[in-house]
């Protein structure tokens, strides 16, 4: 369609199911991210150097291996951001008494006041989003939702932000942060046979279930930038996981499929995966959880006009293996 909008092939079963939760919330990270990342652009951070510097903020000083271990994030991805903050003049580091060899670190005057700066414009993209969902509704959901992901990946109780900012907005974005800190590596080591990544998974079922799609529907429905879009299925197509052709409609743009390599691949991450929400559904309800990412995601979305959420997704490419070796 001229819009971009895209049409499942197969809408048979709309009911939510396990699989939806984890592309839901792929979904969810698509459209929010660059939302934020819009509304804080004056401060230069990115929507993942927020989740940081409110971590860092709220529990300083804290050591890098404790913002690892309590957030999921990998130390050496800790200590890259740590280093980006130091150049921004965003953070001190202290000497940690205790042990005499790690290191503290904690916001700097101009840190804090570049984290309250983001905090102010973040409001102001919730109080768009209020009418359209129940917030604290939402965030609970999300919050159980984290706390199961969080003893999946053995990490440590989630680390609860103190009431000194807003409870039900701040920790909407906090705990959104937090489950994708927590979530990608465990569904990576799921997947870990395709090679993968929790982002391009994402992708490969959107591009399995809708095919043939063009780069602007993926934008589209996604939220995905187009330079993004572009980048990516260049990188697939160096893979030999996605083949292009022209659009007949408008004899201008292409059009992109994935080949018998891209759906084998994409069917075997997808098994993995399945094994990994197996245990999540021993934990919580992944049918409420599912609900609750889609009141949130339907709300993002609108925000950020963007069409509504694709139903059932995640069906057509894992339905069945594809033939050949």
């Amino acid at each position: 369609m001229s819009d971009g909008t895209l049409h499942p092939t197969d809408r048979a079963d709309e009911s939510p199911r396990s699989w939806d939760v984890l592309f839901d919330l792929w979904l969810l990270k698509q459209a929010v991210y660059p939302l934020i990342d819009q509304a804080i652009s004056r401060t230069k951070l990115s929507a993942d150097d927020f989740g940081l510097y409110l971590m860092v903020g709220d529990f300083q000083p804290v050591s890098p291996g404790d913002i690892a271990t309590y957030s999921g994030m990998r130390a050496n991805t800790v200590s890259a951001a740590i280093q980006r903050m130091d150049r921004r003049g965003h953070v001190v580091r202290t000497p940690n008494e205790q042990d005499g060899r790690s290191i503290l670190v904690a916001l700097s005057d101009t840190g804090l006041a570049v984290t309250a700066e983001a905090i102010d414009a973040a409001r102001l993209v919730m109080e768009r989003l209020d009418p359209l969902m129940d917030i604290r509704s939402g965030q609970q959901a999300i919050e159980r939702l984290n706390d199961a992901v969080r003893v999946l990946a053995n990490l440590p109780p989630r680390v609860r932000l103190t009431e000194q900012q807003d409870p039900s907005w701040n920790m909407l974005l906090y705990d959104l942060w937090l489950l994708k800190q927590a979530s990608y590596p465990l569904i990576e080591q799921a997947i870990d046979s395709t090679g993968l990544s929790a982002e391009e998974l994402g992708l490969y079922l959107l591009i399995g279930e809708f095919q043939p799609v063009s780069p602007r529907g993926i934008s589209r429905n996604s939220g995905m930038r187009p330079n993004t879009v572009s980048a990516t299925l260049q990188r697939l197509e160096s893979r030999g996981h996605i083949a292009r052709q022209p659009n007949e409609n408008d004899g201008r743009s292409i059009l992109v499929t994935l080949t018998e390599e891209g759906l084998r691949t994409t069917h075997a991450a997808a098994a993995g995966n399945q094994l990994l929400l197996d245990r999540l559904g021993d934990l919580i309800d992944v049918g409420d959880a599912q609900l609750a990412i889609d009141q949130v995601n339907q709300a993002v979305r609108r925000v950020a006009n963007l069409p509504p959420r694709l139903p059932s997704a995640g069906s057509a490419a894992t339905s069945a293996a594809p033939t050949g070796g």
